[in-house]
């Protein structure tokens, strides 16, 4: 029986800087969401890296089956997670899986670097009858990430892949569309400032003007992090 400690479970497992501060106003509304979700067993962690967060969900009750391009961070998650199943897989256009495999999917910080609407198609075929994705994106139209994309290409950063392909509210406005019960969320306007030495330990700071800039619903346009959460459309038989 799951109970509602997802968020207990994130706070007492996560290790990186980034998850105690940034997804910090995010997991609980996850948790919350997952807590209503009772007969949820099965989850697609969707670009699942090094498996640190295939093992939150897991922990908290969840089948896990993680999914990464990187056979590094595959071997490296089989070792130190050896009872979830993980998967080395690049996707282009299709998840090798069969319809109807899983009640959530579940990705992070990872679209930027596929096609949505090849994976978002992909999605609705995988998941079960009312199972749900749970999204995790970080924002095309943020000032200061996007000064720190181009820096870090300008000085041929080691990106696995470079992120060309960040969503925008629109596109997340029109996704919304192709779920049932969603929920889109942003967050972060200044904060992204913090990852920068000299600001570190001001993002507190940057976190709570942040509060009151998104308050605005222009400047909403420019946020940075965002969590997207639907379920899979029910057909009309109908029509």
């Amino acid at each position: 029986m799951k109970e509602n400690n997802l968020n207990t479970i994130w706070n007492d497992c996560t290790e990186s800087w980034h998850g105690k501060t940034y997804l910090q106003p995010i997991i609980p509304i996850i948790s919350d969401y997952l807590f209503t979700k009772k007969n949820y067993n099965s989850l697609l962690d969707f670009g699942c890296g090094y498996g640190k967060q295939s093992f939150i969900f897991n922990k908290y009750g969840y089948k896990v089956t993680g999914l990464d391009s990187s056979l590094e961070r595959i071997t490296k998650a089989k070792l130190e997670f050896p009872h979830i199943n993980f998967l080395c897989y690049k996707f282009e256009d299709k998840l090798p899986f069969k319809d109807n495999s899983f009640d959530i999917i579940y990705s992070h910080s990872v679209l930027q670097y596929v096609d949505h609407p090849l994976f978002l198609k992909e999605c609705n075929r995988i998941l079960k009858k009312d199972g749900s994705i749970i999204l995790i994106e970080n924002l095309k139209n943020n000032p200061i990430t996007r000064v720190g994309r181009v820096f870090l290409k300008l000085t041929n950063f080691k990106f696995q892949s470079y992120p060309w392909n960040h969503f925008t509210i629109k596109e997340f406005t029109n996704t919304k569309k192709q779920f049932d019960n969603s929920s889109f969320n942003v967050f972060y306007l200044l904060s992204p400032l913090a990852y920068f030495k000299p600001f570190k330990k001001k993002f507190s700071f940057f976190s709570k003007i942040d509060d009151h800039l998104l308050k605005v619903k222009c400047l909403r346009n420019f946020a940075w992090l965002s969590l997207f959460i639907g379920q899979k459309k029910t057909c009309d038989d109908s029509k």
